[in-house]
C-alpha cells in the first residue's frame, strides 16, 4: 500500500536568526575597537610606569594583541556571514516544504486509481528531494562553521595558571545568538565603525533593527578629560557658550576645523549633544538625531512598560489606605499621561521621516524641525513659533500648520517649527514673564545658527502665534534679526519690548493678524508687564511695534458663512489668514485688515465691521489686495 511520505521539520524563526546573525556582523566590524580603546588607555599608562626591571614589558604588553584580535574579528565575521547564508536558504525551503504540505494527496489510493496513485508518487519524489536538500544544507553548514578559524588565542605568549590557553578554545559549529551575553554589554565606542558611512536613509534603518543601542549613543554624553588633538577635547574647548552669537561662531569655526571623520565620530557617538549644539551645521544635526529620536523613543516605551499601575488590592481596607491609593493611581494617570503624550511626538517623527534639529525629552519635551535643505540656492527662509499648550506631542499638528502656511517644498525655501523652549500648558500659567526669559535666549540662539546656514539676502520670516508671539519679541530683544515679524493674535510684543527700537532689527517688516473677538486681547492690555514693555503700555502690535495688520477674513474666501473667529484657526490650510501669512513669507499680495466703521449722528453712534456685517462683499476674490513690497518700500 502507497502512503505519503513525511516531510523534513524545517522550523525556525529565519527572520531573527537572520538579524542575529547581522548583529553579529556588526559587532565583528567593531570588535578592534576593543583593543583601540584599550592600546589609548594603555599608553596613559606608560609614561608613568617607569621600573626599569620591568618597564619594557610593561610597555608593550599589549603589542602582541593585534593579530589574535584580527583572528577574533574575521572568524566572527565569517560565522555570521555562514548563519546568514543558512538562514536564507533555511527560509526558502520552509516555504517549499509548507507548499509541498499544503499539496499532499490523499494516502493509500485504490489499485486501480492511476491518477492519484501517480499523484502520491511525484509527491514522494519531491519530499524525498526536500529531505535531502534539507539535510545537505546543515551538513554543509556545519562543515563550514568547523572550518573557521581564528580566534582562539593561538599567538599569545601568556599562558592560565593551570597552563592551558588563555583564551577557551572556539568551537564554531556550536554558535549560538547567546554569543551577546558572553561578549557582555556594549558600549557606545564598540558601535562607531558599523555606523560610519552610513547614508541617514540606512542610520534610520538601523536605528530600527537596533533600537536599544540607539538608546545607548542617545544617553551618551561628553565625559572628558579627553586626550589632546582628540575631536572631543577641540570641541569640549568652545561648548560652554553656545548662546551667544559669537560663542555660536566660535563652535562652528571649530567643528570646520575638524576632519569629516572626526565629525562622524562626535554625530555618531554623541548625537544628542551635537544634535542639539548651535553652530554645527543643521544638515548635520539632522543625521544625528535620527539616532537621538529612536533610542528616546526605545527609552519612553521602556520607562512606559515599567510602569505600574497601582493596584487597590495592594492597599489596606481602611480609609488612609484608600486615599493613598487615588493619591498614587492619581500620579501614575500624570506620569502615564506624560510619558505617551512625547511617545506621540517621537511616533510621528519617525513615522513621517521628519528632520529635526533639535530633541529633548525633559519636561513636556522640545523639539525643532526643518523642512528643506540648507544651500545656497535659498531665498526664503520661515520659522513658527507656537503658543500655549505646545509640547512635543504638538508637533504633528504644528507640522500641518507651518505646511498650510509654506507652500510646496522647492530647493529655495526652508522652513522650521521651533518648540525649543517650554511654553504654557494653560493661558493662566503666562501670567508670568519667565516663559519668554527662559525661551527668548534660546530662540535667539537658534536664529544666530541658522544665519550662518543662510545667504545674507535671503528673506527671512518668524511667525509668532499666541504666547509665542511674545517669546520671539523677547527673543528680537536678545539678537535675534529678520525681514519680518509676523504676530499671530500675540500675547504681547516682548519681555522689555515697547517698541522696534528695543530689538535687534528695529527696520524689520511687521505684520500682525488678529480676529476681532479673539480673547487673547485681554493678555496684550492686562498682561503687558511680562509680554512687553510695561504695564502701562500693553502689548498691542500696531500700537507699541508699527504693524501692519492683515485680515483674517474667512476660513474658506469663497464663502460669506465663515468669516474666522477666535483663537485657534489662523493656519486653516486656504483661508485668508493662511494666505496672507504665505505671502509674507514669500514676499506677495495680502489683504489688509478691513477697519470698523464708525458712525454717529443726532442721537446715535456705533461702530461697524463692514467685513462682518457684509461678508458677501468680500468673498469670491473681492478682498482687495496690495504687494509686500509696496508695504515694505
Amino acid at each position: 500500500m502507497m502512503t505519503g511520505s513525511a516531510l523534513p521539520d524545517i522550523s525556525g524563526n529565519w527572520t531573527n536568526l537572520d538579524a542575529a546573525a547581522e548583529d553579529l556582523r556588526v559587532r565583528a566590524g567593531v570588535a578592534e575597537s576593543y583593543l583601540t580603546d584599550a592600546a589609548a588607555a594603555w599608553q596613559r599608562v606608560v609614561p608613568a610606569y617607569r621600573e626599569p626591571g620591568t618597564q619594557d614589558l610593561v610597555h608593550t604588553a599589549m603589542d602582541s594583541l593585534p593579530g589574535p584580535m584580527a583572528g577574533w574579528r574575521s572568524a566572527l565575521a565569517a560565522a555570521a556571514g555562514i548563519i546568514q547564508d543558512f538562514a536564507a536558504a533555511a527560509a526558502i525551503l520552509s516555504d517549499e516544504c509548507r507548499t509541498l504540505e499544503a499539496e499532499r494527496p490523499s494516502s493509500a489510493p485504490a489499485e486501480d486509481d492511476s491518477a492519484a496513485r501517480r499523484a502520491l508518487d511525484e509527491f514522494n519524489t519531491r519530499a524525498g528531494e526536500l529531505t535531502g536538500k534539507w539535510n545537505t544544507l546543515q551538513e554543509e553548514t556545519a562543515a563550514r562553521l568547523a572550518a573557521v578559524s581564528g580566534g582562539t588565542g593561538d599567538g599569545l605568549p601568556m599562558t592560565a595558571r593551570t597552563g592551558g590557553p588563555v583564551l577557551p578554545d572556539v568551537q564554531w559549529s556550536a554558535l549560538t545568538v547567546t554569543l551577546d551575553d558572553r561578549l557582555g554589554a556594549v558600549s557606545p565606542a564598540l558601535l562607531l565603525e558599523s555606523l560610519r558611512g552610513l547614508d541617514t536613509a540606512e542610520l534610520r534603518a538601523w536605528t530600527e533593527a537596533n533600537p536599544d543601542a540607539a538608546a545607548l549613543l542617545a544617553a551618551n554624553r561628553l565625559m572628558g578629560p579627553f586626550p589632546a588633538g582628540s575631536p572631543e577635547a577641540a570641541m569640549s574647548a568652545v561648548l560652554q557658550d553656545s548662546l551667544s552669537e559669537e560663542g555660536i561662531a566660535a563652535i562652528r569655526a571649530a567643528w570646520l576645523q575638524l576632519p569629516a571623520a572626526d565629525q562622524e565620530k562626535l554625530l555618531l557617538l554623541y548625537p544628542a549633544v551635537f544634535g542639539a549644539l548651535n553652530g554645527v551645521p543643521f544638515a548635520s544635526r539632522v543625521h544625528a538625531n535620527t539616532i537621538t529620536a529612536a533610542g528616546y523613543q526605545h527609552t519612553l516605551k521602556q520607562d512606559l512598560d515599567a510602569l505600574g499601575e497601582p493596584r487597590l488590592s495592594d492597599y489596606g481596607h481602611d480609609r488612609a489606605s484608600a486615599i493613598r491609593w487615588n493619591n498614587d493611581h492619581t500620579a501614575w494617570q500624570a506620569e502615564t499621561g506624560r510619558l505617551k503624550d512625547k511617545l506621540k511626538g517621537l511616533d510621528y517623527v519617525l513615522d513621517h521621516g521628519i528632520q529635526v534639529v533639535l530633541i529633548s525629552v525633559e519636561g513636556d519635551g522640545r523639539i525643532v524641525t526643518m523642512k528643506g535643505t540648507p544651500s545656497d540656492s535659498v531665498t526664503t527662509s520661515a520659522v513658527l513659533v507656537p503658543g500655549t499648550g505646545a509640547d512635543l506631542s504638538s508637533v504633528g499638528g504644528y507640522t500641518d500648520r507651518l505646511n498650510s502656511v509654506d507652500g510646496d517644498p522647492i530647493p529655495e525655501k526652508l522652513s522650521f517649527y521651533w518648540q525649543g523652549a517650554d511654553l504654557p500648558d494653560e493661558l493662566h500659567h503666562n501670567v508670568t514673564s519667565s516663559y519668554n526669559e527662559d525661551g527668548g535666549p534660546l530662540l535667539a540662539a537658534f536664529d544666530h545658527a541658522l544665519d550662518l546656514e543662510l545667504a545674507e539676502d535671503a528673506r527671512s520670516t518668524y511667525v509668532g502665534y499666541s504666547a509665542g508671539g511674545s517669546m520671539l519679541g523677547t527673543g528680537e530683544r536678545e539678537g535675534l534679526d529678520a525681514t519680518n515679524i509676523v504676530y499671530v493674535a500675540p500675547a504681547g510684543t516682548g519681555h522689555e519690548v515697547s517698541g522696534p527700537q528695543d530689538t535687534a532689527s528695529p527696520s524689520a517688516n511687521r505684520y500682525w493678524i488678529q480676529t476681532r473677538d479673539d480673547p487673547i486681547t485681554v493678555a496684550q492690555v492686562a498682561g503687558g508687564g511680562f509680554h512687553s514693555g510695561s504695564f502701562w503700555s500693553g502689548g498691542n502690535p500696531k500700537t507699541q511695534m508699527g504693524a501692519i495688520r492683515l485680515e483674517s477674513g474667512f476660513l474658506d474666501p469663497f464663502d460669506p458663512d465663515t468669516v474666522m473667529k477666535g483663537h485657534s484657526d489662523y493656519f486653516v490650510e486656504g483661508s485668508t489668514s493662511a494666505a496672507n501669512i504665505q505671502a509674507v513669507i514669500e514676499g506677495g499680495r495680502v489683504s489688509l485688515y478691513v477697519e470698523e466703521v464708525f458712525h454717529h449722528g443726532f442721537g446715535y453712534s456705533y461702530w461697524e465691521s463692514p467685513l462682518e456685517d457684509h461678508p458677501e462683499d468680500y468673498v469670491r476674490r473681492k478682498m482687495p489686495t496690495v504687494s509686500t513690497e509696496s508695504l515694505e518700500n
